[in-house]
């Protein structure tokens, strides 16, 4: 058995298994998925017997000692109806074990049980034939009795769990760290911040969401607990690090973080696509988007005005006017008609005419449009 992430990638599975299987002589038959789409690409004589495409309904069928649904992507359990009077005998209780065939261990919780009591017969002395103790026989009964309950059982379909990333960025360099969380306790973050602090340096100040600002934000965090201050000050005590933590519910005073994790989330999503993943993929797609926020996020902040020679505005430039009672959308377009060289012979001021209006400004509200 195998899963696969689409209808395409098990066609093509299919073709490989059969290429390599018919190579070595084997030919593969009784082929079940839970599309539709899959079972049509195959013959119908290679098919499981129990397929009936023009139902298009998919059975149930047993494997490794189960039943699967294949709709349902679940396991099932079929179990036998011990007899109504049985005397509680080891060969009795034996018997019955028998007929629960549970191969993958799915209800070990169940068996385990039978297996105890079966030692526990033994360890009393008793004959194979020779009826046991009345507390081992009402221990008998009662795990028979809970018997026929296993057939409403159904295991595991499909689980997503969800993960978790922790941002850190440094204030001066505006450098961003992704690690991931499992959970959203304490000691998943403090194992987050160890390999942040092992690859990048201790910081002396931290300053950290306390993990209360999240709470009523989905039904799913109502009864997360913020984060144990103490011990993660405890933690790292010995290394010098100060923590900060700030108010619930003010996310207005780290504005700079905001835009971090942003930034981060527009990242992974671009990279992943909302596509069904594992582990190790979404540790790959974390460091591509850490790669990515490296180099956006340090653009920024850069000064290149202040760096090196850039070419002086010309007359005919087309520039942005930035006006400081005007807002960032709202900024006009103009063109420059005259430029006012200084003795450095750079030109500091210019006269920009925007509409039918000419206004003098100095290069540091102007921005050269590109086009």
């Amino acid at each position: 058995m195998d899963s696969v992430p689409d209808v395409k990638t098990a066609i093509e599975l299919y073709n490989q298994l059969s290429e390599l299987w018919g190579s070595a002589g084997m030919y593969a038959r009784k082929w079940l998925s839970n599309k539709l789409e899959v079972l049509q690409s195959i013959p119908s004589s290679d098919c499981a017997t129990e397929v009936d495409l023009d139902s298009g309904e998919l059975p149930q069928v047993k494997t490794l000692g189960v039943l699967w649904s294949p709709v349902e992507y679940v396991f099932k359990f079929q179990v036998n109806q011990p007899a109504e009077k049985c005397d509680q005998t080891k060969r009795n209780f034996l018997k019955g074990i028998a007929t629960l065939f549970d191969p993958l261990g799915l209800l070990t919780p169940y068996t385990v049980r039978a297996k105890i009591l079966l030692q526990e017969m033994w360890a009393s002395g008793v004959d194979w034939d020779e009826p046991v103790g009345e507390n081992l026989s009402q221990q008998a009964t009662q795990w028979f009795n809970e018997l026929p309950a296993l057939s409403s059982l159904k295991g595991r379909s499909k689980t997503r769990q969800k993960r978790y990333l922790s941002l850190f960025t440094c204030l001066a360099t505006r450098a961003v760290h992704l690690e991931v969380a499992f959970s959203l306790d304490t000691d998943s973050f403090l194992n987050t911040f160890f390999p942040m602090a092992s690859q990048c340096s201790l910081p002396e100040n931290v300053t950290c969401d306390n993990g209360t600002n999240l709470v009523g934000g989905s039904n799913e965090l109502k009864d997360l607990e913020a984060l144990d201050k103490k011990k993660v000050q405890d933690a790292t005590l010995n290394y010098g690090v100060n923590w900060h933590f700030k108010l619930p519910l003010a996310l207005h005073f780290s504005g700079v973080h905001e835009i971090m994790i942003k930034a981060a989330k527009i990242a992974i999503y671009a990279i992943l696509n909302c596509a069904d993943i594992t582990d190790e993929e979404f540790l790959s797609a974390v460091v591509g988007a850490e790669g990515w926020l490296q180099e956006w996020i340090l653009s920024l902040s850069g000064r290149k005005k202040w760096r090196g020679n850039r070419a002086d505005l010309k007359v005919g430039d087309v520039v942005i006017v930035m006006p400081t009672d005007t807002a960032r959308g709202k900024w006009p377009l103009g063109r420059i008609v005259k430029v006012f060289p200084g003795k450095d012979n750079k030109v500091q001021v210019v006269d920009v005419q925007v509409g039918k209006s000419v206004f003098r400004r100095p290069i540091v509200k102007l921005c050269l449009s590109e086009h």
